[in-house]
């Protein structure tokens, strides 16, 4: 069984997230246990692995890094049951974000008829430096902006039968970062 989020970021650490820009990104000298590459999170997703994102701390790293979940009810059950649907993503300061296609949420996997339109909004503590756009581990979007942005995308390069995993980066002026959990269409 694999559980349905992962850590992408520890406070004590770096990203995990593996992509060329990554803005925390360790490297081979400063991992404590070895430079694993094909440990990162996009070679998962790359996989097929539906993993939702989560940043953690430790004693030594408090504050610094945030697992934000989405839920419909503020109760244990309710948390656990967004946690299980990944409607969650990490960020390392106070930063509000919403991944949307139609009526799907970060998390979500669903089958959409046509391009996907995807639905995005970010509440900053700063100003957005860089906002990506993620499809199957490359940036097909980006943009920056005040510390609320906001913007549509439509995936007009989907085709009938495809499949795809989306998800969201953004990195403020001041250097703390957002990773929104990816959301997985197929296309009829």
């Amino acid at each position: 069984m694999v559980e349905p989020f992962v850590e992408i970021y520890q406070g004590d650490r770096q990203d995990y997230e593996g992509l060329p820009d990554s803005p925390r990104a360790n490297t081979p000298t400063d991992s404590i246990s070895g430079y694993e590459a094909a440990g990162y999170v996009t070679t998962a997703l790359g996989m097929g692995y539906q993993l939702g994102f989560e940043a953690s701390s430790d004693h030594i790293s408090t504050h610094i890094s945030f697992t934000n979940v989405w839920v419909s009810s503020l109760t244990r059950p309710g948390i656990i049951a967004a946690m299980k649907a990944r409607h969650l993503y990490g960020s390392t300061d106070y930063i509000v974000a919403d991944f949307r296609s139609g009526t799907h949420f970060m998390g979500d996997s669903f089958t959409n008829t046509g391009a996907p339109v995807f639905s995005v909004r970010l509440f900053g503590t700063n100003p957005f430096q860089k906002v990506v756009l993620v499809k199957n581990g490359n940036v097909i979007y980006s943009t920056s902006g005040d510390r609320v942005l906001s913007f549509s995308y439509s995936d007009t390069t989907a085709k009938s039968g495809d499949k795809a995993y989306y998800w969201v980066r953004g990195v403020q002026t001041d250097g703390q970062v957002v990773w929104v959990s990816p959301m997985w269409v197929t296309i009829q």
